[in-house]
């Protein structure tokens, strides 16, 4: 019986649009598309930003040598926040299989920068019950130590449990713990997915 229904947030909850604007705001200040993909989404710093193993600071700073731009954290921050938008079809499912008693769950490789502009701009904790931020634990999906992570904070069973995520290769370390997994696509084969399951809709 499922108990608790975690989402990703970037291309679920968020939609995709938000990450893809930053990389295009990157890419007018730089004047090149393929180092500002690169910083934001392939190098080895932005995996390290996502562990918590670089500090804000030196993150940003490493990003405006690489791309040659002097941007403070606060003005990456602006950017960053300037295109995001919530899913309101998911957003209306979290809202309302909460009211029904089912937990609500985050678990996300992210980083504080985003993190906390997408707090102060939309208050999205206020839809959920557990949050694990790889930054926080130190861990990024797929490792199966995240999703135990998610597991304890959550009270529930690994069956209990129920996660999307938009990317295929994200769900295996859930996947190898028994938790029920889905990946994202469409908002109606999501829906359908959870009803499958028994979830009240």
């Amino acid at each position: 019986m499922i108990k608790g229904i975690c989402f990703d947030l970037d291309g679920v909850y968020f939609k995709s649009t938000g990450i893809k604007g930053f990389v295009q705001e990157l890419t007018k200040l730089c004047g090149d598309e393929q180092k500002a993909l690169h910083a934001m989404l392939w190098d080895e710093e932005i995996n390290q930003f996502k562990q918590g193993i670089l500090s804000e600071q030196d993150f940003w700073s490493y990003v405006n040598t690489y791309l040659g731009l002097s941007l403070t954290v606060p003005e990456y921050a602006s950017l960053l926040g300037k295109h995001y938008e919530i899913d309101s079809n998911i957003q209306k499912i979290v809202q309302k299989v909460r009211k029904l008693g089912y937990k609500t769950l985050i678990c996300s490789n992210n980083y504080p920068t985003r993190i906390r502009i997408l707090q102060e701009k939309f208050d999205f904790f206020s839809d959920f019950d557990v949050r694990i931020f790889s930054y926080e634990v130190g861990i990024t999906k797929p490792d199966i130590r995240i999703f135990k992570k998610l597991i304890e904070a959550s009270g529930l069973e690994a069956n209990e449990i129920v996660y999307a995520d938009d990317q295929e290769n994200k769900l295996t370390g859930a996947n190898a713990l028994g938790i029920n997994t889905t990946l994202y696509t469409t908002f109606e084969a999501y829906q359908q997915y959870l009803i499958s399951l028994g979830v009240l809709l």
